[in-house]
């Protein structure tokens, strides 16, 4: 705090700034990573029996592409009018 104070900074806007880019720039990268990880990473950690049982559903990469793609819109479009 005393190096925000020092700075002249003002902390809520500094809270409030962080917020809106986790929310809007960290959530699709996550939504696009967590994808990665089911679908690519996750069925080369399994043996051909395990892999069958373990698979994921089409409906959970479906899912993920959808908040890909609806924080993504928001990611491009909506934050640089709220900085």
């Amino acid at each position: 705090m005393v190096i925000i104070y020092s700075f002249g900074l003002k902390p809520l806007v500094i809270v409030q700034l962080s917020a809106v880019l986790d929310g809007l720039l960290l959530t699709p990268l996550q939504a696009l990573w967590v994808a990665i990880g089911l679908h690519l990473v996750m069925p080369k950690l399994f043996n051909d029996e395990a892999r069958e049982i373990l698979k994921p559903h089409w409906i959970c990469a479906a899912g993920l592409m959808v908040a890909f793609v609806v924080f993504g819109y928001f990611c491009v479009f909506q934050l640089p009018s709220l900085l």
